[in-house]
């Protein structure tokens, strides 16, 4: 069983007139196909290929879903129990848990194919480690406690 981590995503969009529009297009992309309001998977695809495969790699080399979700989602698993906390013409807040770690690399997906929104991670982990960063176009702009840059090998 693995720690779970509880996250708190904010995204936010600026005041400019289209802006209510491109937050409603995310709203739309993150809904998952069994109909929860919030995942990675819908923006962030596993490739089909990679779903249900091992490690070690069948094929010496390929990466397995575990390798391809840690580097991709920054996580071991999609989003857990997502719920739509907060909503409003410029604003969404989304509650999640996920396995072991925050999703930062999903965040920084999600910030790059939506340029103009504001992305707001907030976590903190079952043993208290807690942390945050905000993120634009994909790029952190700012990190908060824990949060650092990662090096996977």
């Amino acid at each position: 069983m693995p720690n779970w981590v509880f996250n708190t995503l904010d995204v936010k969009a600026n005041r400019t007139p289209d802006q209510d529009i491109v937050l409603q297009a995310f709203r739309d992309a993150v809904v998952t196909s069994d109909g929860k309001v919030f995942g990675f998977q819908p923006v962030v695809p596993m490739p089909e290929c990679l779903r249900g495969t091992t490690s070690p790699a069948a094929v010496k080399g390929l990466p397995t879903w575990y390798d391809w979700a840690l580097e991709h989602w920054g996580t071991k698993w999609d989003a857990d129990g997502p719920a739509m906390t907060c909503r409003s013409r410029r604003h969404l807040v989304y509650g999640f848990q996920t396995a072991w770690s925050e999703p930062e690399a999903a965040v920084l997906a999600m910030s790059a194919l939506f340029p103009t929104l504001g992305f707001t991670l907030r976590y903190h982990e079952e043993t208290g480690i807690k942390g945050g960063l905000l993120a634009r176009a994909g790029t952190v702009v700012a990190y908060q406690g824990a949060s650092r840059p990662k090096t996977r090998t």
